[in-house]
């Protein structure tokens, strides 16, 4: 291990990065965290806009008071399943299952939520528990998604790489936290001023988010 870790330290950056990435599980690792940064950069500024958004245009014309009181009401039960549920699921099914049901929970989340459209305009109440529920499921499908990535992390690479692994995470999920929030913004705005029928009306970015999310379980299931 001391000559292993006395070669790695006599490389370049550019020959330590190779090097890692040769290590098992590392680049899916990385690819399935990047991910999950987009999804909750991409989530955290989409979902306010496309709230805000005029109900004619596929929106729900909430609110800035509106939004908030949604977020205010997720925060005890999320805290008490992150707790009490996880910590449960966790043992009993293991960081596969866990990682695996995560990313479930996220298409059925980008499937369903823009449907609180549907309901009639002056059903406000209505539309907020739709969206306080799956707004709910998103944020607990990505706590379960990023707590077995971490456990997967640490039992894939040794001690001595790990934060090598976890600044090469950043990094890239830096990346993609920047774009994400610009990408969505874009599709939505564009879903909603063309006009066009399902699948490219408001719903369209939300489908894109579920593709994203079929190619993570594919990386998951078959590369990790």
């Amino acid at each position: 291990v001391q000559t292993d870790q006395q070669d790695f330290a006599s490389m370049n950056r550019v020959q330590q990065f190779f090097y890692l990435l040769k290590i098992p599980n590392v680049i899916p690792l990385i690819f399935i965290f990047s991910i999950n940064t987009f999804y909750a950069a991409v989530y955290g500024e989409l979902i306010p806009f496309w709230a805000a958004a005029r109900y004619e245009d596929g929106g729900l014309a909430f609110t800035v008071g509106d939004i908030s009181q949604i977020f205010v009401y997720l925060t005890a039960p999320q805290l008490l399943i992150q707790i009490f549920l996880y910590p449960y699921l966790q043992k009993k099914k293991g960081d596969f299952w866990v990682l695996s049901v995560g990313h479930f929970m996220h298409i059925i989340l980008f499937l369903c939520i823009p449907y609180a459209h549907w309901f009639p305009k002056d059903y406000m109440g209505s539309m907020k528990l739709y969206l306080v529920f799956w707004m709910f499921i998103r944020n607990l499908g990505s706590f379960m998604n990023f707590s077995a990535l971490q456990r997967y992390t640490n039992d894939s690479i040794t001690p001595q790489r790990r934060g090598q692994i976890n600044g090469f995470q950043i990094a890239c999920s830096s990346l993609f936290q920047t774009t994400g929030p610009i990408l969505g913004a874009f599709v939505l705005s564009w879903s909603m001023a063309v006009e066009r029928p399902y699948p490219f009306n408001y719903h369209f970015v939300f489908l894109v988010m579920i593709l994203i999310t079929l190619i993570t379980l594919y990386v998951i299931y078959y590369r990790l």
